[in-house]
């Protein structure tokens, strides 16, 4: 077992040994009986159902549904039934719906919010009790470690999502392994005649700017959930990224759709994405995916790391039945099944084990870039960042604002606004 591992099973021992008490206070109410009793409907012959939620499109949701068929095939006594609900909805859904008793058993999302569903909305149930630590050896570390929030386990991972670099072969024929190679090839790639841009992304975000954040030694929130954004090398990252628009090889106001027009045209010599970008590149258009380059050696620009997770309900009345559902479909069988078919980033470390993965050079890129991450905080204090620096970089980046005084803005706002959140 890996250092790395030993922390993160020494996390969960030590809580599934001594915290039971804090998982009873830090779940909702408990208004179902959670024990392994008979289920409603097993009685008359009927299956138990669990509910599903997620928000999967294209090839994801193709994947997902396989392996749930193949669930269903195998558990006369038990079925999975799936609902798909639009992204843009899915928070609020979630939300509004499940106090009320009409959401679902399990849903998938992001790791982010898991503060912010326990703290204040109450409704993700701790299943530190419910998983043996030898199932969470399955798991990249990283993705299980985002999952435990107040010394609790609040969900088992499916894949992990970062930024990597996507760039056209025909006009970058490798990928930058500085940031001074990045500015080059993006400047002779750029072609202002054709509309041609070298580097395209949604510059105008702080998800998309955190890698250069974290590259040049900045940080967004600090261990103990403090904004750090108003020091010397958060400010440094904006003027590099402000250096790559003014010089024309970064254009302005894109939205993920342009980004994806603009690749798939061929007027993208390279783009900043991640995994989902994967099901929006047209069929035979030519691409490699590659690390995201470095400041300096040793010292790689690390996008956030997003565990996508399966949480259960602390209102679903068929727990037990629902963690079924979780560990089969967080089962290495079907992560390769969401790999080959969704192609998705699993979570499994075995996957990568297998012949045909390590020969995927996509899939090893992003891999290899998981290596490279900062794990996105799941603090309610990180949900009040967002906009407020998406507003300082876009007066950076794209206006006339110093980076100074924009993130010294940034910082007095967020700070206000943690303080009237914990109120």
């Amino acid at each position: 077992m890996t250092a790395r591992w030993v922390g993160v099973i020494g996390v969960v021992a030590l809580v599934a040994g001594g915290c039971r008490s804090e998982e009873k206070r830090a779940g909702t109410p408990s208004k179902t009986d959670t024990s392994p009793t008979q289920a409603p409907g097993a009685a008359r012959g009927e299956p138990v159902e669990v509910v599903l939620w997620h928000s999967y499109r294209e090839r994801e949701k193709a994947a997902l549904e396989q392996v749930v068929e193949a669930f269903n095939r195998d558990h006369q006594d038990l079925r999975v039934r799936l609902l798909n609900v639009p992204y843009d909805a899915f928070v609020d859904k979630v939300t509004i719906a499940t106090p009320r008793g009409q959401g679902p058993d399990l849903f998938i999302f992001a790791h982010n919010l898991i503060g912010e569903w326990v703290d204040r909305e109450h409704l993700l149930e701790p299943i530190t009790q419910r998983v043996p630590p030898e199932v969470l050896k399955r798991f990249l570390p990283d993705t299980v470690r985002a999952l435990v929030y107040r010394g609790s386990l609040y969900g088992l991972p499916l894949a992990f999502k970062s930024l990597a670099l996507f760039y056209d072969p025909d006009l970058v024929p490798r990928p930058p392994e500085t940031l001074d190679e990045l500015a080059e090839a993006a400047r002779k790639a750029t072609d202002a005649a054709s509309g041609r841009f070298g580097l395209v992304y949604e510059a105008s975000l702080l998800y998309f700017t955190a890698p250069f954040i974290h590259g040049f030694g900045g940080q967004v929130l600090d261990a103990t959930a403090r904004p750090r954004v108003a020091e010397a090398p958060v400010a440094e990252a904006l003027r590099f990224v402000r250096g790559l628009v003014r010089a024309g090889v970064v254009p302005k106001g894109v939205t993920s759709a342009m980004v994806t027009s603009l690749f798939n045209e061929g007027k993208a010599a390279m783009v900043i994405s991640g995994p989902w970008f994967l099901g929006e590149i047209k069929d035979g258009k030519r691409y490699g995916v590659g690390l995201l380059p470095a400041v300096k050696p040793g010292q790689r620009l690390k996008p956030f790391l997003g565990s996508e997770a399966l949480f259960l309900s602390a209102y679903s009345k068929h727990k037990d039945e629902a963690l079924q559902v979780m560990l089969a479909l967080t089962s290495d069988e079907a992560a390769t099944t969401r790999l080959q078919v969704g192609r998705q980033t699993v979570a499994n470390e075995a996957v990568y084990a297998r012949r045909e993965v390590l020969a995927d050079p996509v899939v090893s890129a992003f891999r290899a870039q998981a290596q490279n991450t900062v794990l996105m905080p799941s603090a309610p204090e990180m949900q009040v960042v967002w906009s407020s620096m998406d507003t300082a970089v876009n007066q950076v980046v794209f206006g006339d604002v110093e980076p100074d005084q924009a993130l010294a803005d940034a910082q007095k706002k967020v700070l206000a606004d943690i303080e009237k959140m914990r109120k």
